[in-house]
């Protein structure tokens, strides 16, 4: 699912995180990562701040650092 830390009525989230079923949190770095999993301009579910602070923290999301390459350990 789609979260964002709860904010007051008006103002626009600036952090959006993909949680898993696994219950951890992945930060989106931007609207174009959502699009690449497929979530588009979808809406994100509001969680007050000290809940979305329970969940674990995974590496952040960013399509730009999942097209780099990775060293094999060993070679």
């Amino acid at each position: 699912a789609l979260v964002t830390a709860k904010v007051q009525p008006g103002a626009q989230a600036d952090k959006w995180y993909l949680v898993t079923d696994a219950g951890t949190k992945y930060a989106l770095t931007d609207t174009q990562d959502r699009g690449a999993l497929g979530y588009g301009n979808a809406g994100a579910v509001p969680l007050p701040p000290p809940a979305l602070g329970l969940l674990p923290t995974g590496p952040a999301l960013d399509e730009a650092d999942a097209q780099k390459p990775v060293a094999l350990p060993g070679g």
